[in-house]
């Protein structure tokens, strides 16, 4: 009897492992459908959500990687409680965005799936609109950066936005989570330039030139006037911080048209995170600026050509 019992065992993890095989055989097969097919790419993205989907609630207790020949970047915090897969796709002159975020719901004691409704990106008020899972400021997300402050978490979202008009644009955007597990974007105004307060920070610049923006814990000098001694004196420091490029225009005369914004080449500037809030510290000098901090192995995804000084 046990032997029928330990062989019946065995054929149901047996075929639990062909179906688990045919499934991610079949999720492939649509991932190139709509990475390559010049026809119907919407359907073949429409049957990839309903797949994707149904593996992300499979599961209430846990969260599943997934294999998307780079389509689809998945992005996961510290202690697996929170997954993002968010992609875009190319319709004739269009972008179109998709995600989801699996999140683990505390009051729940399991995971909840939430799929992100894109609206139009380029209204106006994007820099300081709200969003949650209905309203959904679109982007790909290639990096996830946890804060906490006051026991609340912080989850600030890296993204890449389409080029537009000979533009590229980059994205800083905070995503919280509240006790109810509902999501929101740019909740509040996260962002502290110059005096001036943001919901996220949008990045335009030319589709030509390549822009870094990174995280990580980076060493950098700064100079100080010492009015003892009368002169610049340097200090290395040390601070985790979000760096991007400074952007200048090619002509005097084109500085608003972000088409002609380049990177200046030997200067960043960065956000320092303090009390719940992103700061700007200005004119760093990238000839100096090194990242300490090992990068993980991160799947590239095909849209993104991340160019960055630090590596």
């Amino acid at each position: 009897m046990r032997a029928y019992i330990l062989l019946g065992g065995f054929l149901i993890g047996f075929l639990s492992l062909v179906l688990a095989q045919e499934q991610e055989n079949k999720f492939l097969q649509i991932v190139d459908s709509v990475l390559y097919s010049n026809h119907n790419k919407l359907e073949y993205n429409d049957q990839l959500k309903i797949l994707l989907y149904q593996s992300l609630t499979k599961s209430a207790k846990e969260i599943q990687s997934f294999d998307s020949n780079g389509l689809i970047y998945e992005l996961q915090d510290e202690k697996a409680r929170l997954q993002i897969l968010s992609w875009a796709i190319q319709i004739s002159d269009k972008w179109e965005y998709f995600a989801y975020v699996k999140s683990y719901n505390e009051p729940r004691k399991k995971y909840v799936v939430w799929e992100l409704l894109a609206f139009d990106l380029w209204e106006p008020q994007y820099y300081n609109s709200k969003g949650d899972a209905d309203n959904w400021p679109g982007a790909v997300y290639y990096k996830l950066i946890e804060k906490e402050y006051r026991d609340r978490k912080y989850y600030t979202l890296l993204g890449w936005l389409p080029e537009k008009n000979q533009t590229a644009f980059k994205v800083i955007e905070v995503l919280t989570i509240s006790k109810s597990g509902r999501l929101s974007f740019g909740k509040s105004s996260y962002f502290s330039v110059d005096k001036n307060y943001y919901s996220r920070i949008l990045f335009a610049y030319s589709s030509q030139t390549k822009f870094l923006l990174d995280y990580g814990a980076f060493s950098y000098m700064e100079r100080k006037w010492s009015s003892k001694k009368k002169k610049y004196l340097s200090k290395e420091l040390l601070s985790e911080m979000i760096v991007y490029d400074e952007l200048v225009p090619l002509y005097p005369d084109m500085k608003e048209d972000a088409s002609f914004l380049v990177p200046i080449g030997n200067r960043v500037n960065a956000f320092v995170f303090e009390k719940g809030k992103w700061r700007k510290k200005a004119d760093i000098d990238a000839r100096n600026l090194k990242k300490k901090t090992k990068k993980k192995k991160e799947i590239q995804l095909n849209l993104l050509d991340e160019g960055s000084k630090t590596e």
